[in-house]
């Protein structure tokens, strides 16, 4: 998350504040960067989010929404999911074209 530092009016702008919807804990950002990269978002949940400005006289307005985002999510059910038996073995095969990588097959019994 990024945004563009609003003017500090006079009084140097000590720290920003950001707020989600739905609501999550604020988190204050002590620093005069204006970027964010860790949040505390559940995936699979859409969020939009305001920043605040504070400088030695207060805090300022919010600012406007943010599109909303969604962080990942899991992903979806495989389909085309096919078995065969074998000589004390089950093949099993499924449709592969959803997904750009896979690193490991899990079979459970």
């Amino acid at each position: 998350m990024s945004w563009t530092a609003p003017p500090s009016n006079g009084s140097t702008i000590t720290s920003y504040t950001r707020d989600l919807e739905p609501r999550r804990p604020q988190l204050c950002v002590d620093e005069r960067s204006p970027h964010l990269h860790r949040e505390r978002a559940l995936n699979g949940t859409p969020y939009t989010f305001t920043v605040t400005a504070t400088n030695g006289v207060g805090t300022g307005p919010a600012s406007s929404a943010s599109t909303a985002v969604t962080p990942a999510a899991v992903p979806g059910a495989p389909t085309g999911v096919s078995a065969t038996a074998g000589d004390s073995s089950a093949g099993v095969s499924w449709d592969r074209t959803t997904f750009q990588r896979v690193d490991d097959h899990q079979l459970q019994p």
